[in-house]
């Protein structure tokens, strides 16, 4: 640059210049190295003379950038070298011997690279991409022979074709370069489900293999992925020998990843979610167990100890509580929550994320004898011990009943002279039978789901033509072999032992009842039915006696929705819930329909029966309708991809309200239980201390005061009895 006169008068200002490849004032040569020249006379003592480039960013309003005092933004010049950006963030490249990268026919690899001048200052530039002449089956896509990069790192891609097992170099040049840019690839071979075969311009790539596009499944060769659809779990089995695609038409829920659409079979391991691997992914990572109260596999300790007491304090207390409240099946109340939070369970893994502990699926799951939050048990555990031992808290329930029974007969015909404990020995023995009716009731849900969870199969198809049974929670375990087998035992033996016969019996007993005296073999049967009338007079107190057989219709409602949900909720959820929801609709409308909740048998009369009717059939008829509601509501979310935040608002709301509604039901007992506790003492002071039975005055007396009280006890139907009438059947057995 010439110039006469003072150095600060000359100014040039570029505004708005954006042209792609060139910066905003000046592309040209290399111009960092320019000196100035001074005309004859003229006064070289200037304050550029020692900073030339200054000079640059003086005239063009350029704010220094760099040491260089040299705005990138500003001037760039002619690109000569490409840059691998991989190389500079650390990783092993040399650039010396080329960057190296692995990949397999027909898959796209990508890196970022920029260019720089002559000066190592960053340029945009045209990339040319080559490979040796003599590669006669290497190929890169046409699109990828020329691509742009600009001043920082940009990503250059390429879909590389050719033969396995071959290592090439790809030459990256610029108009201006004099030595390319070598990137060394290596091609592998294809990944497990892809075959090599020629593409429509007769270039090698790794394709789906016959036996994916015999399941109608996609591939997409750039990614090198399979395409899946629903919850279908795509993977790797080791025969033994060598490693061979698998598949399976489902994945039990929360094992896999539902909304993962595009699997590598070369680490399918990455569809297994919450830390599980392996087939079906039934597995736990190395170091991880298998956690009561969630799908989900942690690190764990042994806190075996810990378990089990909580385990036992837990029964105790559910004892205790159904004891004191006499919130049990006799008085109807709660058979609509506990089918509710029965169909609620069974699809947890629909209603509730398991990656965070949510307070209503807590209540739920205690409602069901489960957990609602993750708990160690021992290390190691997997699944198969996990769902045997699901087996044991209802057994202990019902065994710490029977334990309160028998003591209490004990103590009952030894005629202890304790009063206290006379008292207890009563209260328990008036609501023993409701009580162990009702943990039979709540067992059967549990135990319903176990044994489901123990028979469901699932088939593993292979590449090679073989299929072969597992079960469906651990597909490392064969279908009646090894740990299945002793589990597929328990199962059925509850199953044709207790399910069966109990499902069948409370079905059956009130048409056998009806008609026994027409038929002998239905006297016959009435007869042996008649040894467990105290129970049946538990569960059948609520319901009309035409319409007794209603709760065991329900029973069988139960295991109609509980038989295919390990698949559907799992694999197509939001079919599940169109099921569901049609098959409550009719539910409910024939129940509104026949009105199966009948009278509570009082001395008083028809106001006391209209009133527990109308409040059985509004109760249970709310749980229903709010599940129907629920399942439409959550069958369009899931069809419509709106789950994340619309699914759990919905959950919370509906499950919440149902739940409220219980909590005041409670409320109702616990005031009950208050007031009895009340009129009891008045009780005392007249006549319950007496060991004689009731004169008829005094019987006149006791009864004209629960008459004229507006309490109403929820223990029995009132009557007056006498002291052998109060005695619990079961005590004197």
């Amino acid at each position: 640059i010439h110039f006469v006169g003072s150095l600060e008068n000359y100014s040039i200002t570029f505004d708005g210049n954006k042209a792609l490849l060139s910066a905003q004032s000046i592309y040209a040569t290399p111009i960092y190295n320019c000196t100035l020249e001074f005309p004859d006379g003229v006064n070289n003592t200037n304050p550029f003379i020692d900073n030339p480039s200054a000079y640059y960013d003086h005239v063009f309003n350029i704010t220094p950038s760099d040491s260089n005092n040299v705005s990138d933004d500003q001037i760039i010049s002619f690109p000569v070298k490409i840059i691998i950006c991989e190389c500079n963030a650390g990783t092993d490249c040399d650039l010396n011997n080329g960057y190296k990268i692995s990949t397999t026919p027909g898959k796209t690899v990508s890196f970022n690279a920029n260019s720089v001048d002559s000066e190592n200052h960053t340029s945009p530039a045209v990339v040319f991409t080559s490979i040796p002449s003599n590669s006669q089956k290497l190929r890169i896509g046409a699109q990828e022979n020329v691509q742009w990069i600009g001043k920082m790192c940009d990503t250059l891609e390429f879909q590389i074709y050719g033969e396995e097992n071959v290592s090439f170099n790809l030459f990256l040049s610029t108009f201006m370069s004099g030595t390319p840019t070598i990137v060394k690839v290596t091609l592998k071979p294809c990944d497990p489900g892809f075959v090599l075969i020629p593409n429509a311009d007769g270039y090698l790539l790794c394709d789906c293999s016959s036996f994916l596009t015999s399941l109608n499944l996609g591939c997409d060769v750039g990614t090198g992925t399979v395409i899946r659809s629903d919850n279908k779990w795509i993977g790797i089995y080791n025969n033994g020998t060598y490693n061979l695609s698998a598949y399976a038409y489902t994945c039990p829920a929360d094992y896999c990843k539902y909304n993962l659409t595009q699997v590598s079979l070369a680490t399918s391991d990455a569809l297994c979610d919450n830390n599980r691997h392996g087939l079906l992914c039934g597995q736990c990572h190395d170091n991880m167990s298998v956690i009561f109260g969630s799908s989900q596999c942690q690190s764990c300790s042994s806190y075996s100890l810990f378990t089990i007491l909580m385990y036992a304090v837990l029964g105790i207390v559910l004892v205790a509580f159904l004891f004191v409240l006499n919130l049990t099946v006799t008085q109807g109340t709660i058979y609509g929550l506990i089918f509710y939070a029965n169909i609620i369970q069974v699809n947890e893994s629909i209603f509730f994320n398991q990656s965070f502990l949510n307070p209503l699926q807590i209540i739920i799951s205690f409602i069901n004898l489960d957990l609602g939050f993750p708990l160690c048990f021992y290390e190691g555990m997997d699944d198969a011990a996990k769902t045997g031992l699901q087996f044991v808290f209802p057994a202990y329930l019902l065994v710490l009943t029977i334990t309160f029974i028998v003591f209490c007969r004990y103590c009952l015909k030894s005629n202890s002279s304790r009063q206290r404990l006379n008292r207890f020995s009563h209260f328990i023995g008036k609501r023993a039978v409701s009580v162990l009716a009702t943990l039979i009731y709540l067992s059967y849900s549990k135990l319903l789901r176990t044994v489901i969870q123990i028979l469901t199969i699932a088939t593993v198809y292979t590449e090679n033509g073989t299929s072969f049974r597992v079960w469906f929670y651990d597909g490392t375990i064969r279908y009646l072999e090894g740990k299945h087998l002793l589990l597929f035992i328990i199962a059925m033996v509850t199953g044709l032992f207790f399910l069966f016969p109990y499902t069948l019996a409370l079905t059956l007993i009130p048409i056998i009842d009806k008609y026994s005296d027409h038929n002998r073999l239905f006297y016959w049967l009435n007869q042996k039915a008649n040894l467990l009338k105290p129970m049946n007079d538990a569960y059948y107190a609520p319901f009309k006696g035409v319409w007794r057989c209603w709760l065991g219709v329900r029973l069988w409602l139960l295991f109609i929705l509980y038989v295919p949900t390990p698949f559907y909720s799992s694999d197509r959820p939001y079919l599940l819930m169109y099921i569901h929801s049609i098959i409550m609709v009719v539910f409910l409308f024939v129940q509104a329909h026949i009105k199966p909740f009948g009278e509570l048998q009082n001395a008083e009369g028809s106001k006391l029966k209209l009133y527990f009717a109308e409040f059985y059939s509004w109760a249970d008829s709310i749980y229903l309708l709010n599940y129907t509601i629920l399942a439409i509501t959550v069958s369009y979310l899931l069809s419509n991809d709106t789950i994340v935040q619309h699914l759990g608002i919905t959950v919370a709301s509906l499950v919440g309200l149902s739940l409220i509604m219980y909590f005041v039901t409670v409320l109702y007992y616990v005031a009950a239980v208050i007031r009895r506790v009340r009129i009891s003492v008045g009780r005392n002071e007249r006549c319950v201390n007496s060991t004689l039975p009731l004169t008829n005055s005094q019987a006149d007396d006791i009864y004209e005061t629960i008459k004229n009280t507006s309490y109403i006890d929820t223990d029995v139907h009132y009557k007056i009895v006498t002291e052998n009438d109060l005695r619990e059947p079961l005590m004197d057995t």
